[in-house]
Protein backbone atom coordinates (compact mmCIF):
# COMPACT_ATOMS: atom_id res chain seq x y z
CA UNK A 1 0.00 0.00 0.00
CA UNK A 2 1.43 3.32 -0.58
CA UNK A 3 0.70 6.30 1.24
CA UNK A 4 -0.39 9.73 -0.37
CA UNK A 5 1.00 13.26 0.31
CA UNK A 6 -1.22 15.00 1.89
CA UNK A 7 -3.00 18.19 -0.11
CA UNK A 8 -1.92 21.54 0.67
CA UNK A 9 -5.43 21.90 2.36
CA UNK A 10 -5.08 19.40 4.81
CA UNK A 11 -1.29 21.16 5.87
CA UNK A 12 -2.72 24.43 6.64
CA UNK A 13 -2.87 25.34 10.03
CA UNK A 14 -5.97 27.20 11.05
CA UNK A 15 -5.89 30.85 11.55
CA UNK A 16 -5.56 32.00 14.99
CA UNK A 17 -8.71 34.16 15.96
CA UNK A 18 -8.15 38.31 14.90
CA UNK A 19 -5.28 37.32 12.20
CA UNK A 20 -7.11 37.76 9.78
CA UNK A 21 -8.89 40.90 10.44
CA UNK A 22 -5.08 42.25 11.29
CA UNK A 23 -3.57 40.91 8.05
CA UNK A 24 -6.76 42.54 6.30
CA UNK A 25 -6.23 46.05 8.21
CA UNK A 26 -2.09 45.61 7.19
CA UNK A 27 -3.11 44.93 3.81
CA UNK A 28 -5.81 47.95 3.65
CA UNK A 29 -2.88 50.25 5.20
CA UNK A 30 -0.53 49.04 2.56
CA UNK A 31 -2.61 49.87 -0.39
CA UNK A 32 -3.97 53.43 0.89
CA UNK A 33 -0.15 54.47 1.23
CA UNK A 34 -0.18 53.27 -2.19
CA UNK A 35 -3.07 54.29 -3.57
CA UNK A 36 -4.92 56.70 -1.60
CA UNK A 37 -8.32 57.12 -1.12
CA UNK A 38 -9.84 60.30 -3.86
CA UNK A 39 -12.92 62.12 -4.31
CA UNK A 40 -14.87 60.58 -6.87
CA UNK A 41 -15.11 63.58 -8.85
CA UNK A 42 -12.40 65.80 -7.70
CA UNK A 43 -9.27 63.46 -6.73
CA UNK A 44 -9.04 66.04 -2.98
CA UNK A 45 -8.70 62.68 -0.06
CA UNK A 46 -11.13 61.43 1.14
CA UNK A 47 -11.76 58.51 3.85
CA UNK A 48 -13.59 56.02 1.95
CA UNK A 49 -13.67 54.55 -1.22
CA UNK A 50 -16.32 55.78 -3.34
CA UNK A 51 -16.95 59.20 -1.26
CA UNK A 52 -17.24 62.74 -2.15
CA UNK A 53 -15.32 65.01 -0.70
CA UNK A 54 -17.19 68.04 1.43
CA UNK A 55 -16.88 70.37 -1.31
CA UNK A 56 -18.42 68.47 -4.17
CA UNK A 57 -20.83 66.69 -2.01
CA UNK A 58 -22.11 70.82 -1.10
CA UNK A 59 -22.19 71.22 -5.37
CA UNK A 60 -24.45 68.10 -6.02
CA UNK A 61 -28.04 68.45 -6.43
CA UNK A 62 -30.19 65.51 -4.97
CA UNK A 63 -33.18 65.20 -6.11
CA UNK A 64 -35.43 65.52 -2.59
CA UNK A 65 -39.60 66.40 -2.57
CA UNK A 66 -41.60 67.70 -4.60
CA UNK A 67 -41.23 65.44 -7.26
CA UNK A 68 -43.32 63.53 -9.78
CA UNK A 69 -44.52 59.98 -7.83
CA UNK A 70 -43.99 58.08 -10.79
CA UNK A 71 -41.18 59.05 -12.70
CA UNK A 72 -39.21 61.11 -9.98
CA UNK A 73 -38.53 64.20 -11.92
CA UNK A 74 -38.00 66.93 -9.87
CA UNK A 75 -41.16 69.91 -9.53
CA UNK A 76 -39.98 73.91 -9.07
CA UNK A 77 -42.70 74.03 -6.34
CA UNK A 78 -44.68 71.76 -4.18
CA UNK A 79 -48.14 72.00 -5.78
CA UNK A 80 -47.06 71.33 -9.12
CA UNK A 81 -47.78 67.98 -9.41
CA UNK A 82 -51.89 68.23 -8.04
CA UNK A 83 -53.29 66.03 -6.00
CA UNK A 84 -51.43 62.80 -7.49
CA UNK A 85 -48.20 64.50 -7.19
CA UNK A 86 -47.80 63.58 -11.08
CA UNK A 87 -45.69 65.47 -13.84
CA UNK A 88 -47.73 66.37 -17.18
CA UNK A 89 -46.37 63.66 -18.89
CA UNK A 90 -46.85 60.88 -16.05
CA UNK A 91 -50.21 61.91 -16.08
CA UNK A 92 -50.91 62.00 -19.62
CA UNK A 93 -48.83 59.16 -20.94
CA UNK A 94 -48.32 56.75 -18.02
CA UNK A 95 -45.09 54.80 -17.99
CA UNK A 96 -45.54 50.85 -18.15
CA UNK A 97 -43.01 51.12 -14.81
CA UNK A 98 -44.84 51.53 -11.34
CA UNK A 99 -42.13 53.91 -10.15
CA UNK A 100 -38.45 55.15 -10.93
CA UNK A 101 -36.07 57.54 -8.98
CA UNK A 102 -33.07 59.16 -9.55
CA UNK A 103 -30.96 60.74 -7.06
CA UNK A 104 -29.31 63.21 -8.48
CA UNK A 105 -30.29 66.65 -11.17
CA UNK A 106 -28.18 65.41 -13.96
CA UNK A 107 -26.29 69.22 -14.24
CA UNK A 108 -22.88 69.97 -14.84
CA UNK A 109 -22.02 68.43 -11.28
CA UNK A 110 -23.43 65.07 -12.00
CA UNK A 111 -22.02 65.08 -15.59
CA UNK A 112 -18.16 65.52 -14.47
Amino acid sequence: MHATAPSPLELERPIEPGLRDRIRRVGRTALDLLLPLRCALCEAPVEQPGQLCAACFARTSFITDPCCARCGVPFAAEGQGGAAHLCPACRDAPPVYGEARAALRYDQQAAS
